[in-house]
């Protein structure tokens, strides 16, 4: 199974989502509010393609086979 993190304390809170196309700064944008606020954390999205040579394993991605993600679907491990 991926390498899925659990040390983030399971508590009631308010989900943010930042979206837009590509280029308009999401990513900066995140870092930003990472960096200002003890109390946000980013969540790491599930993908079943193939890693990009500059992604990192839990950081970027949590890469899965797609029987792996078919289980997380069913076992209602994802929010998206």
């Amino acid at each position: 199974m991926a390498n899925i993190p659990t040390d983030i304390p399971m508590r009631r809170g308010m989900l943010f989502v930042l979206s837009s196309p590509s280029g308009a700064g999401k990513t900066t944008l995140a870092r930003k509010l990472l960096e200002q606020e003890d109390n946000l954390f980013m969540s790491v999205s599930a993908t079943t393609r193939t890693p990009r040579p500059s992604e990192e394993e839990g950081k970027d991605y949590i890469f899965v086979d797609q029987e792996a993600f078919q289980n997380m679907i069913k076992d209602g491990a994802l929010l998206e």
